[in-house]
Formats: C-alpha cells, sequence, structure tokens
C-alpha cells in the first residue's frame, strides 16, 4: 500500500470507487457531482484540475489550496489524503489541515490492524 499522486494509470479503479461512493447516503461533495462517463471520456482533464488545485487554481468557490494523494493498494485506488495549505474560519472549527476518505468496499478491511495473539 503506497500514497501516489493522482495519475490517469488507476483511472478504472478511481471511476470503480466514485461509483461506490455515490450510492452512499453520506454526503461525499467531492464525489457527489462527478460524472463517470465525463470521467471516462476525460480523466486526464480531471487528474490535471486535482493537481493544479494544490498551487491554487481552479479552485471552487470557498475552497482552498490543497495537495491530495491516492491511496493504493495491488493497483487499485483505495482512498484519498489532502493536506490543506491554509484554513477559512470553518475548516479552523471543523475538518482542519487534513481530509481523507475511504471507498466504501475497502473499509474495514483489516488494514492497519495487527493481529492479536
Amino acid at each position: 500500500m503506497k500514497l501516489v499522486i493522482p495519475s490517469i494509470r488507476y483511472k478504472d479503479s478511481f471511476i470503480e470507487a466514485v461509483k461506490e461512493y455515490q450510492k452512499e447516503d453520506l454526503n461525499q461533495i467531492r464525489y457527489k457531482n462527478l460524472n463517470a462517463d465525463e470521467l471516462e471520456n476525460n480523466f486526464a482533464a480531471y487528474i490535471t484540475k486535482i493537481l493544479s488545485q494544490s498551487v491554487g487554481e481552479n479552485l471552487p468557490k470557498g475552497i482552498v489550496p490543497e495537495t491530495t494523494f491516492w491511496l493504493i493498494d495491488k493497483g487499485d485506488f483505495i482512498g484519498r489524503a489532502s493536506i490543506r495549505h491554509e484554513l477559512t474560519k470553518d475548516l479552523l472549527k471543523e475538518g482542519g489541515h487534513i481530509g481523507y476518505d475511504i471507498r466504501p468496499s475497502k473499509r474495514n478491511m483489516g488494514y492497519g490492524k495487527k493481529k492479536m495473539h
């Protein structure tokens, strides 16, 4: 398992994860408005957008610059970790400098758990 810069090489498993996130009732704004067909047709543009946000470009209103890493296991997208470069008043109260998520099918799979003898 490793953290990597978002890359086109994880396109298929990322799109699968987006579909999983969208089936959840949770308010995953990051994935909720993504369109799987658009991602399929122009994934490189999506990657460029994510990478540009680390330098403050292509940011939705109210969103601060952040560097995003993807958690990859055996070539599959497992989740995301983002480090925010600055905080708003709201992020000072809730959210902080680090954001993360794990795709639904990979939660509670024993990652990081030590075996008890």
